[in-house]
This record gives C-alpha cells, sequence and structure tokens, in this order.
C-alpha cells in the first residue's frame, strides 16, 4: 500500500526537484525489487492484525529488543507472485517455508507438533512484486491465542529443546486456539502420532477414527493438520487431555 507518508515524499521530492532544478530519476526496476528484502537472522514485533497480513511492510527490530518473529528463511518463488489470491499466497508459503521451519525446530515432528511453536510468512508489498520481487519471508513465533509471546534474544538452534517445558509445549484454550501451557488454557498436548501416508487427505472422521486407536485412553480432544499443510508433508495428529489446572 502507498502510504500517506511515502505520498508526502514524492510530493516533496517534485517541489525540490523544481525550486533546485536538478533531476530526479526514479529508482531502477532492479533496485525496486531488491529493496527491503529480509535477511535471515532479522526480528520483527508485530501485531495480531499484522500477523494476518500477507505482507509485512514494517522495519525489523533489533533483537536485544522486544520482539515475537524470528526470519529463519527467505526463499524465492519460481513465478511470479502478481495477481495471486491470499490462498494461493498461502499455499505457496507453506510450501515454501515448511522445510526451512522443521529444520529450525529440529527434533523429531512428533515432537515439533507437541510444541506452541508455529510458522508464520510473508511476502513482499504490492509495489515490490509490481518492481519483480519474489521472496517470501518465512518466520517462528511462539503462539499465546491470538498473540504471539516474545522471544529471547537469540533463539536456540534446534528451537525446540529436548524436554518440552510449559512455556513451549502446546496446549489449547477453550476455543481451541493453541497457545503455551504456562498460559490459561483448557486442554494439554500428551502425545502426538504420524497419520499414515496416503494420496488422500482423510476426513474428519478417519482422523478422529484415528485418535480413537492412537491416543492415550486420557485423550479429550486432537488436533490435525489442515489440507495445506498436509500436502507439504505435515501428518502429525497431536492428543490432549483435559487441563487440570
Amino acid at each position: 500500500m502507498l502510504s500517506r507518508a511515502r505520498t508526502a515524499l514524492v510530493a516533496l521530492a517534485a517541489t525540490l526537484a523544481a525550486v533546485l532544478s536538478v533531476t530526479i530519476g526514479l529508482p531502477s526496476t532492479a533496485h525496486a525489487a531488491t529493496s527491503g528484502t529480509p535477511k535471515v537472522g532479522q526480528c520483527h514485533q508485530l501485531t495480531s492484525g499484522q500477523l494476518a497480513a500477507v505482507a509485512d511492510p514494517t522495519k525489523p527490530v533489533r533483537c536485544g529488543a522486544r520482539h515475537n518473529l524470528v526470519t529463519i528463511a527467505v526463499k524465492t518463488s519460481p513465478t511470479s507472485l502478481a495477481g495471486l489470491s491470499d490462498a494461493e499466497h498461502t499455499e505457496l508459503g507453506v510450501r515454501l517455508c515448511n522445510p526451512a521451519f522443521n529444520k529450525a525446530l529440529g527434533r523429531t515432528a512428533t515432537k515439533r507438533a507437541m510444541t506452541a511453536y508455529g510458522l508464520f510468512f510473508f511476502a513482499p508489498t504490492p509495489q515490490q512484486i509490481a518492481a519483480g520481487a519474489r521472496w517470501i519471508r518465512c518466520d517462528v513465533g511462539l503462539e499465546a491465542g491470538r498473540r504471539l509471546v516474545p522471544l529471547p534474544k537469540k533463539l536456540a538452534r534446534p528451537v525446540v529443546p529436548q524436554r518440552l517445558t510449559d512455556g513451549v509445549r502446546r496446549c489449547l484454550t477453550g476455543a481451541g486456539l493453541t497457545t503455551t501451557c504456562s498460559r490459561a488454557h483448557a486442554f494439554r498436548s500428551i502425545s502426538a502420532f504420524l497419520a499414515p501416508t496416503s494420496t488422500a487427505y482423510p476426513t474428519d472422521d478417519q482422523f478422529l477414527r484415528l485418535a480413537s486407536r492412537r491416543c492415550p485412553s486420557s485423550w479429550r480432544y486432537a488436533t490435525w493438520p489442515g489440507p495445506i499443510s498436509w500436502s507439504a508433508g505435515d501428518r502429525a495428529v497431536v492428543c490432549y487431555d483435559k487441563t487440570r489446572k
């Protein structure tokens, strides 16, 4: 989006050109496409509304300051991003970023699934896309309902610890939102398993039957990957017990 601040700068540049009789050229397409390209290791502090957006035009923050996202990879789309719908952006982001996310988190697929760490990704702004930008920024954040938990100054590698503390273990709110178990929650993850690989995405009933067979007897709730995550190779089903808090 063309902000009012940028519009003012354009007008100011035109005024200076007239007064000083200098020639002000527009940046080249190549420069415009690379301007603002994210880098691995950058930190960000976003609101819940900004997290839901396709693009993040805000500047990175110092990792020593408060932040809730860390960029773990910057991938290049094989095709132009121009004209993609939100759903197409989501599918592309999951496909490109999921391998980097799994590598950064480390451990096993089932242990990763039992944490509240989430994958977040952002496309260039419409202006950057028009200039030819094709990057996708891949971030990791720790979910707490509709918000994210502040991250440490330096994110450990692997991100997922050997022993899952309540500060990272995945729990669910009463509304079914992912949160850490150190915060108020209604369900607590107790185990996870991988659904059998198949070409067809299982129905909800099929997932529930799997959970009935594979979850501990105390399970009261289960979550599974959506169709897009399934197509990217995610097969983890997580089992939950009613919280004792």
